[in-house]
């Protein structure tokens, strides 16, 4: 026979139950506010920090490194922007077309003038020129434009690309054919088969183009960029109205700093000055090629400006992220709980009631009857001969014994009735309603169980049910009901089993 369902506390339905469940919901929300409060409030304390350090540290990241490593690259894709010029001039200062026109005496002007046509409409030049060493003439792509003389300024840079020997040269001049406007002249030597000097010849791109050159990039990287000639005169800026027309000698701000820049032609410089929105950063670095100074700016608000909105970005993205983390964490949290509630009130083979929900239910039906005179019945029921089926088959097909009888007595009682495994092959059917209708649940539960292992085809000895009911009257206390089914169960067995006796 069973154990004896002790019974710790007699407290009405409303008090038990659902107060202790209120109880673990209230402080599972607890628990889940004070996660989410410690995670938003680490996350937002740790962001502002960052923040904080990234805020001393920007400046001297970018005088250091960024804006240096920005000036490298536009210093770099000036030259690399130049090349494609620069081959096209190389391509014409070897041009067996040009040397033998030049070697045959420079007799047809027609030829040259079309070939330097063509050159100028293939790549779209504002100028294309070919200047003889022999007889000192100017051939330009619209004709002859004059003869050299080394008494005129504006020729004074062919004498001095020739004394210096060099094959190639950058040179910005005003064109005398373009209405005197500055063109940056890739100048290349040109030499017959013998290496003697023939001449120069060259492309030329104005000053306007260079300037939406820069003002493409300065849109590209959001900086300031514009090149100084060594008195501090503007010679290239995105605004052409400054150009020529402003010194960074007396410019309100960089004039602080101009002569830095000016003197720095071996390595490049950084620095900074105060300008009118505030604290300015420089870089700068001597061009060469071209003699000219590189200098890149940017305003150090706009820079925290960027690096602000960034990490509101990152708070807001951190954010919703721990808002996920927690809500997955209550879901997890939740499913959890649920599956512990499950596992602190089934049976871990059957999936039935264990003991301790038998208990609660127990108490509940007792305050029913207490309040509301409610039909209260126990059935306990004891599997026949079941210590024999495990000493002989095995405790496997003992456990499919206990999960036949489960799926039986579920498909024969009502959903508002409770299942419990009170201990090892007894059971405990409790129903809110009379004797008669236990009674007719026990039958029937009888007659499928029989049926239903008989079909299982398992050898072994016989395997029945015995069943004890019990009604509990209206002064009776729990502990009085079980003791009244129980004594009813053993009657059942030594009446032969496979019977049901009532109390």
């Amino acid at each position: 026979m069973g154990t004896s369902l002790q019974v710790y506390y007699s407290r009405p339905e409303n008090e038990t139950g659902e107060e202790q469940k209120e109880m673990r919901l209230s402080l599972k929300n607890r628990l889940l506010i004070l996660l989410s409060i410690t995670m938003l409030t680490a996350f937002v304390l740790i962001s502002v920090l960052n923040y904080s350090t990234a805020r001393r540290a920007i400046t001297h990241e970018i005088t250091s490194s960024s804006l240096p490593l920005l000036r490298e690259n536009i210093y770099s894709e000036i030259r690399e922007d130049f090349i494609p010029s620069m081959n096209i001039a190389s391509m014409m200062a070897t041009d067996s077309f040009l040397k033998n026109w030049a070697l045959a005496g420079e007799e047809d002007t027609d030829q040259i003038i079309q070939y330097l046509q063509e050159i100028r409409d293939k790549y779209t030049y504002k100028s294309t020129f070919f200047v003889s060493a022999l007889t000192g003439r100017y051939y330009h792509y619209d004709g002859i434009l004059k003869n050299i003389s080394s008494e005129d300024p504006h020729d004074i840079w062919f004498y001095d690309f020739i004394r210096s020997g060099k094959d190639f040269e950058l040179d910005v001049d005003s064109d005398e054919a373009a209405q005197n406007r500055l063109t940056i002249f890739f100048n290349y030597r040109v030499e017959d088969y013998n290496g003697k000097l023939l001449g120069v010849t060259g492309v030329g791109i104005v000053m306007d183009d260079f300037a939406g050159y820069l003002r493409n990039r300065q849109e590209k990287y959001n900086r300031r960029i514009f090149l100084t000639d060594h008195q501090g005169l503007i010679q290239a800026h995105s605004d052409t109205a400054k150009v020529e027309r402003e010194f960074i000698t007396i410019k309100p701000g960089i004039s602080s700093i101009a002569q830095d820049i000016l003197l720095a032609e071996d390595t490049p410089l950084n620095a900074t000055y105060t300008g009118g929105h505030g604290k300015v950063l420089v870089t700068s670095r001597y061009i060469p090629a071209i003699d000219w100074f590189l200098i890149v700016e940017q305003d150090e608000n706009t820079a925290l400006s960027s690096t602000r909105a960034a990490l509101i970005r990152t708070i807001l993205i951190g954010i919703a992220a721990s808002l996920l983390i927690i809500l997955f964490s209550t879901l997890t949290i939740n499913r959890y709980h649920a599956r512990l509630e499950e596992l602190a009130t089934t049976d871990s083979l059957t999936g039935c009631a264990n003991r301790r929900e038998l208990e609660r239910q127990l108490e509940r039906l007792h305050y029913r009857k207490a309040r509301y005179g409610s039909d209260v019945a126990l059935i306990i029921i004891d599997v026949d001969n079941f210590k024999r089926l495990n000493d002989t088959r095995g405790h496997q097909v003992g456990d499919q014994v206990l999960k036949v009888l489960t799926d039986t007595i579920q498909e024969s009682i009502r959903p508002d009735d409770t299942l419990a495994r009170w201990g090892g092959d007894e059971f405990v059917i409790l129903i809110e309603d009379n004797l008669n209708a236990a009674r007719t649940i026990a039958e029937r539960l009888r007659y499928f169980f029989f049926k239903n292992w008989t079909e299982q085809k398992q050898e072994g000895p016989a395997i029945s049910l015995s069943m004890g009911i019990a009604e509990l009257g209206n002064t009776e206390d729990i502990a009085s009901l079980i003791q009244k089914a129980d004594g009813a169960l053993y009657r059942a067995k030594r009446s032969g089993k496979d019977r049901i006796e009532i109390s």
